[in-house]
């Protein structure tokens, strides 16, 4: 039989694992929507990319996202329109749109290295929380 103070560190132990678990649940939630944000910036590097080079009225594949691509009968191709937040959006031509674009996803993507260590450190601890619930329970 275990005794009351064993009981109590069982109890916190208990308690210290749920958070971090909840801490990891949130982690790799966070790491789905940047993994969703990256593919949606690169999709739209892809569409800035095929109409950067386009004239006005050529006909062009525009990336859907998943491997679809739509033909496209291209207005003009000096201006783009670029979300800035808010739901405002400006015009601005496709290099900058690109550079902005890239930006974003390099953000993103320095976003998800953090997370993925940030993740791995809460796994490591968990782990350890768990080897010293295993210590007490005996």
């Amino acid at each position: 039989m275990m005794g009351q103070d064993a009981e109590a560190q069982l109890r916190e132990a208990m308690q210290a694992g749920e958070l971090l678990q909840g801490q990891l649940a949130n982690i790799e939630e966070q790491l789905a929507y940047l993994s969703a944000a990256q593919q949606e910036l690169s999709r739209g590097r892809l569409a800035l990319e095929t109409i950067g080079d386009a004239k006005p009225n050529e006909e062009v594949l525009l990336p859907l996202g998943g491997g679809a691509f739509a033909p496209a009968k291209l207005a003009g191709t000096g201006k783009v329109l670029l979300h800035i937040g808010a739901g405002y959006h400006i015009e601005v031509p496709p290099a900058q749109a690109a550079e902005r674009l890239d930006e974003q996803l390099g953000r993103a993507r320095e976003a998800s290295q953090r997370l993925s260590q940030e993740g791995q450190q809460v796994q490591e601890q968990l782990q350890a929380l768990e080897q010293h619930v295993q210590t007490l329970a005996r």
